[in-house]
């Protein structure tokens, strides 16, 4: 498990693509913008002082990946982007890198982190639930990324 950093935005843009093919729905957002992305895109994202990535590597690929980003008009971290590549699921990856971020906003001072996870996706919500997220509320009818509108749980945790 490492923090990424801007040399590792091939690997970060190839396993977010992956994530945008497999899972659509789990994605806020224009696919298109990562897609199309170049690498002055990713380093922007990679070194944004708001916002960190961390992810886990076998065999020299990223495959599971997770990211804090600080929200100023909630006073709260944001766990984001939480992906594992199909393969490499089961294998506790998600819950491994969800305690990495948890323990990286802690270091920056934070009190509690919330997330957003679509509904239906029933075992990213059963991992949440049993790391101690509980919820807090939905955010109705949001365009994902499938183009389509789903709910969105919305849930914290103190830390």
């Amino acid at each position: 498990m490492k923090i990424l950093t801007t040399t590792d935005w091939q690997k970060l843009k190839a396993l977010r693509i992956e994530g945008w093919q497999t899972d659509p729905q789990a994605f806020w957002g224009d696919p298109k913008l990562e897609i199309d992305g170049e690498e002055e895109y990713w380093h922007e994202r990679l070194t944004d002082p708001k916002s960190f990535y961390v992810g886990i590597e076998e065999d020299g690929k990223l495959v599971s990946v997770a990211g804090g980003r600080w929200h100023e008009d909630e006073k709260s971290w944001a766990l984001m982007a939480v992906y594992t590549s199909v393969p490499y699921r089961g294998k506790r990856f998600s819950k491994q890198l969800v305690n990495m971020v948890t323990d990286e906003v802690k270091k920056k001072g934070g009190t509690k982190i919330m997330l957003y996870v679509t509904e239906g996706q029933n075992a990213a919500i059963s991992m949440y639930e049993k790391m101690g997220f509980t919820h807090i509320g939905v955010e109705a009818d949001c365009k994902m990324g499938d183009g389509k509108r789903h709910n969105e749980l919305i849930m914290e945790k103190e830390l």
